[in-house]
């Protein structure tokens, strides 16, 4: 991300962000890494969690009258929702967002309302790809099949807009009853993408080339290992660096993962 802002010349450098939660330690290391690249931070902006109008206001009053053009905004796609509101409602443009994997490909992107304000936004977005049965697993759930599971009850009222007998503390509630009978492959995609799960994408990827890498040093000839003098490496006791370069030294794990796409993973240093 640094080397984006450094690459466009973007050396006096907005930060907004979370107040609580993982966003704060990558705000620091982003902030560290900003200045030690030579930038500059034009405003370090800590929003709180729990919303607060005026706080909001004041906060995009502040991003306005900034001469920083260029922000990197670390939140969730929800908080981003309630900032960009009052960023459009103060007619805020001419900034250009840098977004976090957060939001990146966030369907808020495609809100018209938002299109002033986030025009020119440059994102970054882990790459997304199809797990072999995971849609299908995840369909299959059901909290009348899986009733010691209070997530996915949770989940379905939240997704359908109804309620399980079990929450019903308001007799006046509107919200009609939960009967297990509603189809999660009718959901928009807004609310359950199965194939958009691009951490957990990568995450998959990551174990499945640790295994290959593993296998590779397991199954390893003597005389043909990939170490000096076609060393193998003791099958009960590998070390971190012999199972990066267990390709013959080159710092590369390559496999055929189950969804058929070649999957090459580069290490570097």
């Amino acid at each position: 991300m640094v080397r984006l802002l450094m690459h466009f010349g973007w050396t006096w450098v907005g930060l907004v962000s979370m107040e609580k939660g993982s966003t704060q330690s990558t705000m620091q290391i982003i902030k560290d890494d900003i200045l030690q690249a030579g930038a500059c931070i034009a405003f370090l902006e800590d929003l709180p969690v729990s919303f607060s109008k005026q706080r909001m206001i004041q906060a995009v009053q502040m991003m306005k009258k900034s001469s920083a053009n260029a922000i990197v905004a670390i939140a969730t796609e929800p908080y981003m929702i309630t900032l960009l509101e009052e960023l459009a409602r103060q007619n805020v443009t001419g900034k250009v967002w840098i977004a976090t994997h957060s939001w990146a490909s966030s369907s808020l992107l495609s809100i018209v309302d938002f299109s002033l304000v986030l025009a020119g936004t440059i994102g970054f977005a882990s790459r997304r790809g199809v797990i072999p049965g995971l849609g299908n697993y995840l369909y299959s759930l059901n909290p009348l099949k899986q009733p010691e599971e209070p997530f996915t009850k949770e989940f379905w009222e939240q997704a359908f807009g109804c309620t399980w007998q079990r929450s019903v503390t308001n007799q006046t509630t509107t919200r009609a009853r939960c009967t297990g009978s509603e189809r999660l492959q009718d959901l928009n995609e807004n609310v359950l993408d199965v194939n958009n799960f691009r951490l957990t994408y990568n995450i998959y990827n990551a174990v499945y080339a640790a295994a290959h890498a593993l296998q590779d040093l397991q199954s390893c000839q003597p005389g043909k290992g990939p170490f000096l003098k076609g060393v193998c490496a003791s099958v009960h006791n590998f070390e971190p660096w012999q199972v990066i370069q267990s390709k013959h030294s080159t710092k590369a794990i390559h496999y055929i993962a189950r969804n058929h796409k070649i999957i090459r993973i580069f290490i570097f240093g």
